[in-house]
């Protein structure tokens, strides 16, 4: 909302985790509108010199219990055990894990999976993702977002606050009445008396 008509964010990560990254991009892109933003290509100096990955457009949420499991997951990577569960989409997850706004819930959101809007997953392959082995440092995620107009679907409107009231200089004051202050601030010294020796 305070990115200018025309303008560009970058929005950038140190990680390569989809949900911290092509997820909150596609959020944003889902919030503002495909005629309020969009992805940008990266610029050609990064593909060329870095050589990023595409942003991905599927990526699978790990189920809250998924850390804590002991048992091994799948060999094709899909569901394994009920502690090890995977989720490629929101409607797969079970009511109770669902967060669905409000306080309490479960701990999964729906921005969390890959958007169901075409539109928004085909602009997310516009994203980098900068593998450890494509350049000699840790990997990050890097996506170019413009602004296309101005407006905003979801303006931020603060309360109405009172204007402050002017406050008024005060007229300097006439020579007279500067005298006046003049003989009132200064004490009355006593003329000395003359030596008589």
């Amino acid at each position: 909302e305070l990115l200018g008509n025309g303008g560009t964010l970058i929005y950038s990560t140190c990680t390569l985790n989809p949900i911290e990254d092509e997820a909150v991009v596609a959020a944003a892109l889902e919030h503002f509108g495909a005629d309020f933003v969009e992805l940008q290509p990266l610029p050609s100096w990064m593909m060329d010199q870095v050589k990023p990955c595409s942003g991905l457009s599927e990526w699978l949420v790990p189920a809250p219990t998924f850390e804590k499991a002991t048992g091994a997951a799948a060999a094709d990577g899909s569901s394994g055990s009920p502690e090890r569960t995977m989720y490629a989409a929101f409607s797969d997850v079970p009511q109770k894990d669902q967060k669905t706004g409000g306080k309490g819930g479960g701990m999964l959101g729906r921005t969390m999976f890959p958007p169901p809007d075409a539109a928004i997953t085909s602009q997310l392959r516009r994203c980098g993702r900068v593998l450890p082995t494509c350049i000699d440092s840790g990997g990050f995620f890097v996506a170019v977002i413009k602004r296309l107009r101005g407006g905003s679907p979801n303006v931020f409107v603060p309360p109405e606050q009172p204007e402050p009231e002017p406050v008024s200089e005060p007229e300097p004051a006439s020579d007279q009445e500067q005298d006046q202050e003049q003989e009132q601030e200064e004490p009355a010294v006593e003329p000395e008396a003359p030596d008589t020796e």
